[in-house]
């Protein structure tokens, strides 16, 4: 039977976040959090010790993740460690009794996203994986067209990511571009997307795929296909690379047999379905990956922590648990495993 969630007590006024790993992503964990009027930065476990970390928030810093995690303060701990040891981090925080939100993937490997998320289940402790894109404004209205039925019979989701990184950028850390630190593009660069598939369309229960490494000096693939099919009948295709200069917006097209929507970026470019309103769209060409990882935006983040936190202080679970992380990692483990 599964444990309730431990709510956070009400007399608690701001929960405290603890944050291991500080590369790019942590800093726009870091901004999104601080975007939010109940929690707060307080501690950062880094081997290089920040000084705008340290401006910004004032967080104890710690060489050490151990060091975090005894801190009484630290309420949620924020994953934003290489891929690779995200297990090793998630688990530690929960065996503390911390709630743990943990940058995409969940893990690298299948075994051990389930025994995390079994784990939480035990402890009655939140376990969420970040996807932010779930939490765009207009990717929040297609879901809720699509379970209400408005858009008619899904058919075709077609996925397109034509991003570009440069040999320096997997050249910049040492676990970058690894099968056992990186994962590949599939696991790094192109979760989202599928997640974003498995959102709008269901559970996917056949999967195909081939992958490659095109121009990188990299362990990883720099170049994926794969081709799916979903409970419902729908098919899919995702195709995603990093060796596409100079990196261009991914677009996701999903086709139904009352009309047709194509997103490029966070934009909206083409709706045809008759009588139903386009949804909201965020016009920021700026905010995209495609060829610098840094310049994803904050809003996203934002939105999940809101969600987060307030469900904390609720004692419920989130938008997006950790089940629904492992719905997505099996769907890309599955295409890696057939392409080997």
């Amino acid at each position: 039977m599964q444990s309730e969630i431990v709510r956070t007590p009400e007399s608690k006024a701001v929960l405290g976040i603890g944050i291991i790993g500080f590369g790019s992503v942590a800093r726009i964990h870091l901004d999104a959090i601080n975007l939010c009027k109940d929690a707060t930065v307080v501690a950062v476990c880094s081997t290089r010790k920040s000084e705008d970390t340290v401006s910004t928030s004032r967080p104890i810093w710690h060489p050490d993740f151990h060091q975090l995690l005894q801190q009484s303060n630290v309420d949620v701990v924020a994953i934003c460690s290489p891929s690779g040891l995200h297990v090793e981090h998630a688990r530690a925080a929960l065996i503390a009794g911390k709630h743990v939100v943990v940058e995409k993937p969940l893990a690298l490997d299948l075994r051990e996203a389930i025994e995390l998320v079994e784990l939480a289940k035990a402890r009655g402790l939140m376990l969420a994986s970040i996807v932010q894109m779930r939490f765009e404004e207009q990717n929040s209205q297609i879901k809720a067209m699509i379970a209400a039925g408005i858009l008619g019979k899904p058919i075709l989701a077609e996925v397109l990511i034509p991003w570009y990184r440069d040999q320096s950028y997997y050249d910049a850390a040492a676990w970058r571009g690894t099968v056992d630190g990186d994962g590949g593009v599939l696991l790094n660069q192109a979760l989202h997307h599928v997640d974003l598939l498995c959102w709008f369309f269901g559970k996917i229960s056949d999967v195909v795929g081939f992958t490659a490494t095109l121009t990188h000096d990299i362990q990883a693939e720099d170049t994926a296909v794969a081709s799916m099919k979903f409970t419902n009948g729908a098919l899919g295709v995702v195709a995603a690379t990093t060796s596409a200069f100079p990196g261009t917006s991914a677009r996701l097209s999903l086709l139904f047999d009352a009309g047709r929507c194509v997103i490029s970026g966070q934009e909206i470019i083409e709706w045809t379905f008759p009588n139903v309103a386009v949804p909201t769209s965020v016009h920021d060409h700026s905010n995209s990956g495609a060829s610098d990882p840094s310049r994803i935006g904050v809003s996203g983040h934002r939105a999940q922590w809101e969600n987060i936190i307030h469900s904390l202080r609720r004692g419920s679970e989130t938008a997006v648990t950790g089940q629904d992380a492992l719905d997505t990692l099996s769907a890309i483990l599955r295409c890696k495993d057939f392409a080997s």
